[in-house]
């Protein structure tokens, strides 16, 4: 489990400007793994998302 603390929607905006900056092409399908929430722990911190954008191809530089 990562230590490091996003913030979801801001990473979901700013992803494709991301992959894009560092030479990819991102596919179209964009999802999201609730791997804790309330159903874990009452307490929003321990709650975890994780992001999931594949990429379909690495430009060649």
């Amino acid at each position: 489990m990562s230590k490091f603390k996003l913030d979801p929607p801001r990473v979901i905006q700013t992803a494709p400007q991301l992959i894009v900056a560092n030479g990819h092409t991102s596919g179209s399908d964009f999802w999201q793994c609730y791997l804790a929430g309330p159903e874990a722990n009452a307490d929003p911190a321990a709650w975890r998302t994780e992001l999931n954008q594949p990429l379909l191809a690495v430009k060649a530089g």
